[in-house]
């Protein structure tokens, strides 16, 4: 088992309904896990945007890093999450913060 760390962010719709989707979707996975608080940012780069919600989802697992990543692309298709501008606003987007000792 290693330890999991998910970044989760959205600043279109309900931000803090796709906030808990992701955590829904994501914990089922995960032994122990444990959610940050939402914080409010304002964005930093992009096109101009809303302020986004985030989240720090933590929990062990141990699938290996290509099954995590595509949970998060999963969760983040619930909420109808495209990539059409780069840095732009998005229903929900889950990174993959840190996942144990990996590096990549």
């Amino acid at each position: 088992m290693r330890r999991v760390a998910f970044g989760l962010g959205a600043n279109l719709g309900d931000r803090v309904a796709a906030l808990q989707g992701a955590v829904d979707s994501l914990a089922r996975h995960l032994s122990a896990p444990r959610v940050s608080s939402v914080y409010e940012t304002a964005p930093v780069g992009g096109p101009e945007q809303p302020d986004y919600a985030n989240a720090v989802l933590v929990g062990d697992s141990d699938e290996p890093a290509s099954v995590l990543l595509a949970r998060a692309h999963d969760a983040e298709a619930l909420w109808l999450r495209t990539r059409e501008v780069r840095w732009g606003p998005r229903t929900l987007d889950v990174d993959i913060l840190a996942l144990g000792d990996e590096v990549s």
